[in-house]
Parts: C-alpha cells; structure tokens; sequence
C-alpha cells in the first residue's frame, strides 16, 4: 500500500489505501488488548512499528497535518512509547524552524479540521517537551539527545544543549550521527564566544564526514568572526567547488523521514 501510494502521490481525504491499511492494524491492536490466542505483544509493536512508518512517510512528503493527526491517535494507545514521543517532537520540530506558513489540520481520515499561521515559538516550546519526555522515558534514545540538544541551543539554554550533545555524540553509532552532534556542539561553542573550541569541533566533525557543508561553512563562519577573512573565503570557496553535496543536516531536516527506508524494511519483516 506504501508502494502503491508513493506512485499514486500525496495521501488526500478518503485514501483508500491507508484507510485500508489503518483499519487492519486498528483491529489488530484491538484483538491484542482482548487477549485474543496468538495475538500479543508481537502484533502491538508491529502496530506502533506502522505508525511511525507512516509518519516517516507524512514527513517526507511535509503532510504535518495528516502526520499530527496519526500520532495523536497512535500515543493514545502507546501514551509512553518514546519513539511516538520522539517523533511528535520532530514533527514540531520541522516547523519551529519556520518564519511563517499555514498547516491544514485534518482528522485521520483526512477530513479538514481547520487552517491555522505556524507558530515558531509555540512549535519550538512543544518539540522541547515532547523530546524532553522521550529522553526520559529512554534516556539512551541518542537521536532523542540529538534533537534536544540542538532545540535547547535555539533556546538558548547552552550548559544543557552541551551536556546533551555531547551524550548523543557518545551514544551514536554512525559517522553521519556523530557529525551532526558535533555540528551542533560547534554552534553552542560559538554562541558562548568560544570560537576556537568551536573551530575545533567543525574540525573534529569534518573528519568524519570530510565532505559535510553544515561543518565547511560554519568553521568559515567562525574564522571570520576571528577576523580571519582570508581563511573564512578559502573555506567557502573550497566547498562550493566540492563535486559531492551530501550532507547528513539534509537527513535531519526532514524530521522522521530519514528513517523511512528502514522502517519498510522492518515491517516486511514482521
């Protein structure tokens, strides 16, 4: 059905396809809270599992109305799931770093709710409490770390965004993680003023991920603000004649999305 709607294009009201789907875990999840033989927990993570599959997929395609909508209803059965937990921040999150925009607020069968302006602090305040209680429920979720450091360095609150930073730094398992972390990290170290344990940090990073243009051009940044403008312009110039423009903050950006892939994989699994 996931392939199938990915040809199709965007999820509109009335979707045959993730009514379908939905209607068949709802039972499932139903038939495992009635004790039914057979049925049992095995099936209630497989419908959690769904759930966040199908946000990945909302988020990649920028669906936040339809994705607020499932989570809503998925934390009401997994009210201390910290993945949901997670991934509600992350929804916030995409949006707290707007300006300005409008999001259509849809029933889980895409029926209009309402139009409302985005919010950035509002967005920035419940992405911080939703990923604040995900750490809590699982303290050793790293991209929960992650996502609360960098949103309590917007904050402003950079003893914690550090402390955070630096255990996702430790808890990561891949290069591109551990980048980001330190990407991140750089940036309080800069707000703080400390620009050479910042330009350390971009370097440190750059070292894992020798191509990352988040790291290239924050150290640019701050040899600047050191008055090193010639070294700042030979940074910026040497990355913009980079041939690979991966970067692992493009991932980040797109909130659950980037685990979209393993996650199919995962449910073909079940």
């Amino acid at each position: 059905a996931f392939l199938i709607r990915t040809e199709a294009g965007g999820a509109v009201a009335g979707d045959t396809y993730i009514l379908s789907a939905r209607a068949l875990v709802r039972l499932v999840l139903h038939l495992a809270q009635d004790g039914q033989p057979g049925i049992g927990e095995r099936e209630r993570t497989f419908v959690r599992d769904w759930y966040l599959l199908l946000v990945a997929y909302q988020h990649g395609r920028a669906e936040i109305g339809w994705s607020r909508a499932y989570l809503d209803e998925a934390l009401k059965s997994f009210p201390k799931d910290p993945h949901l937990t997670l991934a509600r921040g992350s929804d916030h999150e995409m949006l707290s770093d707007l300006s300005a925009g409008f999001i259509d607020h849809v029933d889980v069968a895409g029926r209009f709710i309402r139009q409302s302006s985005v919010d950035a602090d509002d967005e920035l305040r419940e992405a911080i409490r939703n990923i604040e209680q995900a750490v809590a429920l699982e303290p050793g979720l790293m991209e929960a770390r992650l996502r609360l450091g960098r949103l309590l360095y917007r904050r402003g609150d950079l003893d914690r965004a550090a402390k955070e930073l630096e255990g996702a730094r430790q808890l990561a398992w891949l290069d591109e993680l551990r980048y980001l972390a330190l990407v991140f990290r750089g940036m309080v170290e800069s707000a703080r003023g400390s620009y050479d344990q910042a330009d350390s940090t971009y370097t440190d990073a750059l070292r894992l991920v020798p191509t990352g243009q988040t790291a290239a051009i924050a150290k640019a940044e701050t040899a600047y603000l050191r008055g090193r403008v010639g070294e700042a312009a030979a940074i910026m110039q040497a990355t913009l004649q980079q041939a690979k423009k991966a970067d692992p903050w493009w991932n980040y950006a797109t909130g659950e999305y980037w685990h979209f892939e393993h996650r199919l994989e995962l449910i073909r699994k079940y």
